[in-house]
């Protein structure tokens, strides 16, 4: 069984560098990122379905370069 998994995504490092001690302090294995990107961690799920999930936990900043957080969610 994997560690429980949060994904968050937002341009200011500041609050990603918060949001990641948060969730690692609680057992999170804890990926972040300031560009959004589709999935990244596709590769190690292939997969992810509602029955496989490829995190438990995904955060997403609203407002982000290039993409807002709802449409990186609907990608």
């Amino acid at each position: 069984m994997r560690r429980r998994r949060a994904v968050i995504y937002d341009d200011d490092a500041t609050i990603l560098s918060f949001m990641k001690d948060y969730f690692t302090l609680r057992g999170y294995e804890v990926l972040t990122y300031q560009e959004p990107v589709v999935c990244p961690v596709d590769n190690d799920a292939p997969d992810c379905t509602q029955f496989n999930p490829c995190a438990d936990v995904i955060l997403t900043d609203f407002m982000m370069p290039k993409m807002n957080g709802i449409e990186l969610l609907l990608a």
